[in-house]
């Protein structure tokens, strides 16, 4: 099977292989799903990651909730802040008094699941590396930050990279990635019947 590689390593793309394919829509296929912000990759690159069912579906619904990813009070604030706070608010025992971002844990923990500012991980092994990457849609401008996890026996977080691109051109890459990986699963599907 062919990679696919959508958009500009340098700014934002997304990659991805799949090894096998797999008839079922809730598979699809066994591979990886990968995604370039400022030249660092988010996800494991390995074609047994994950089923990519999830992940295209993931792509699916951000297409469809273009514009609505927008968190007043985290959108302009230092990139590396964001990052530490959304870590802290998911991931952390943080006390009650703590507020992330001016609010409180749950509501932050809330307010990103509402407005599926979270693309990254996207609910299923691909980014089984701690990879997140947060989307900010900013009218004719998207935000992204991305960052990784650390160790177990490290604090806070690293890999921390912000860009920010035409909301067109974001949007196409999603857009195309769909197209392209959708035309080669049911070619893929098509080569396997007798």
């Amino acid at each position: 099977m062919k990679r696919l590689l959508i958009g500009s390593p340098a700014t934002f793309a997304i990659e991805s292989f799949m090894a096998q394919v797999l008839a079922r829509p809730g598979q699809r296929g066994l591979g990886y799903f990968c995604l370039h912000v400022g030249s660092k990759l988010y996800g494991i690159r390995s074609p047994d990651a994950t089923l990519l069912a999830c992940s295209f579906d993931a792509v699916v619904r951000r297409i469809e909730g273009r514009g609505t990813h927008v968190l007043a009070g985290l959108d302009h604030l230092d990139a590396i802040a964001v990052a530490q706070d959304v870590h802290a608010a998911l991931y952390e025992d943080l006390p009650e008094e703590a507020h992330p971002c001016g609010m409180t844990v749950i509501r932050l923990s809330e307010e990103l699941y509402r407005h599926a500012i979270l693309m990254a991980p996207d609910g299923d092994a691909a980014f089984d590396d701690g990879g997140h990457v947060l989307q900010f849609d900013l009218g004719e401008q998207v935000r992204l930050i991305a960052f990784k996890n650390p160790d177990a026996d490290e604090t806070g977080v690293h890999a921390i990279v912000e860009v920010r691109m035409n909301a067109g051109d974001f949007y196409e890459i999603l857009a195309s990635w769909k197209e392209q990986f959708m035309a080669q699963w049911d070619s893929a599907l098509i080569a396997q019947k007798p």
